[in-house]
């Protein structure tokens, strides 16, 4: 009987200062992270100070625009480590929301978020310089193209500058290997043939 007395004392003596530390958190404008907060919120006599963390669903909903335009960006193929970082953290995210552990999925949809748009930065950056790379060698290619009076040339550099415009940067790389060879071909006096099949979108 006695043993039960000491602890519920020592109880009571813990809540006390646990309530005593949680006054001067609030006084002093500390805050604690959110999984603590959360737990504290369910305990007796201190838990009213503590407000329970709604689900995050305005937070999800950024999270999954922000993968979005990291995807429409081309972080996919620029930026693809960390595309495949924020989307873990956003499917973290859904797990932690289907648990009901709230404070645990705004942090995962936060980081989400910071985590596509450094990945949409990137990939923007990256396809600048490909561009400007690519649009040096359109530049190379036109310059000998003008030596020519040649329809089929000027064509042919045309579907290459539509290539560049539509940032087809895979497509014009091979497109500007064919055709730095075929106009080799002419100065050495042969006659590339003419691909009738390719067209300009």
């Amino acid at each position: 009987m006695e043993s039960i007395t000491k602890l519920k004392d020592l109880l009571k003596k813990s809540l006390f200062f646990l309530f005593c530390g949680t006054i001067l958190i609030f006084n002093l404008g500390f805050k604690l992270p959110a999984p603590i907060s959360e737990k504290l919120s369910t305990l007796p006599y201190i838990g009213k100070y503590f407000k329970p963390t709604l689900p995050p669903q305005k937070l999800k909903d950024k999270a999954q625009e922000a993968l979005e335009e990291a995807f429409l960006a081309g972080a996919k193929d620029y930026a693809p480590q960390t595309l495949n970082q924020a989307q873990k953290l956003y499917q973290k995210g859904l797990t932690y929301l289907a648990e009901e552990k709230f404070s645990w999925a705004q942090e995962s949809f936060k980081k989400a978020i910071e985590l596509a748009h450094k990945a949409q930065k990137k990939a923007l950056q990256r396809k600048e310089e490909l561009k400007e790379e690519y649009r040096q060698k359109y530049i190379q290619i036109a310059n000998k193209v003008k030596n020519y009076n040649d329809l089929a040339l000027n064509l042919r550099l045309r579907y290459l500058k539509a290539l560049l415009d539509q940032e087809r940067f895979e497509e014009f790389e091979a497109e500007y290997i064919r055709f730095k060879r075929d106009l080799q071909h002419m100065k050495g006096g042969l006659r590339p043939p003419l691909d009738t099949k390719k067209e300009l979108r």
